[in-house]
């Protein structure tokens, strides 16, 4: 899904970026530590631990876009693009999901936050009006998830892309990351279709697959169960 450290900064993880730039884990952070070593900025504060799908505790990085592109910044034109994309997609994807808090302190900045947003809107209501509807017409609920926060509610020690792979070995999603009928059917995923016109004026339609909280539950299940 996308990440936030503090409640307020949009991050990607090191998971991610080793996934994206298809380099060991381990790797990606001896990079991290030593540009930004280099660049005398405190890692300790981008640093958490996380704990795995085999319930090991690893250390991951969180990093802020500038940190994430300065760390990238040293790779194949083909990653860096990766990462460009990544963030992009981060940032579309935010403008569509409400943040989901996970510790209480969370909540509490979550709530000042939107107390300040909702006194801004109601100076531009009418403005905000036609997001909105949008957004309830494309999810139907606002219990719909994003690949990335399913990955990161579940704690499975895997990022979003890593996510997508698994479910489509398991034949549950197809080739390109809409599920199967059956598990729509089950009400596990839903897919969301949108349309926006290209330079050239042809239309283009986008799929996205979001996941209700009975579908992140049979993820877990399957994620663990695979083991067994």
């Amino acid at each position: 899904m996308q990440e936030l450290m503090n409640g307020t900064i949009q991050t990607m993880s090191s998971i991610q970026i080793s996934e994206l730039t298809n380099k060991n884990h381990s790797d990606v952070k001896k990079d991290i530590r030593r540009i930004l070593e280099e660049c005398e900025i405190d890692m300790r504060k981008f640093s958490h631990v996380s704990k795995n799908h085999q319930n090991q505790s690893v250390e991951v990085y969180n990093l802020p876009e500038r940190e994430c592109m300065l760390v990238v910044a040293g790779y194949s034109a083909k990653y860096r693009l990766a990462i460009i994309d990544e963030w992009r997609m981060l940032r579309d994807e935010l403008e569509i999901n409400p943040r989901v808090p996970k510790t209480f302190r969370e909540a509490l900045l979550l709530a000042a936050e939107q107390q300040e947003v909702i006194e801004k809107q109601a100076l531009q209501i009418e403005v905000m009006k036609p997001k909105e509807q949008f957004f309830d017409q494309v999810t139907g609920s606002s219990t719909a998830f994003d690949m990335a926060d399913v990955a990161k509610v579940c704690n499975l020690g895997i990022g979003r892309n890593t996510l997508f792979q698994f479910l489509r070995e398991q034949k549950i999603l197809r080739d390109n990351n809409t599920p199967m009928q059956q598990y729509v059917d089950c009400g596990y995923f839903r897919v969301i279709e949108s349309k926006y016109n290209k330079p050239d004026g042809s239309v283009h339609i986008s799929l996205k697959t979001v996941v209700y909280q009975k579908g992140i539950d049979f993820i877990i299940k399957r994620f663990v169960g695979r083991k067994i």
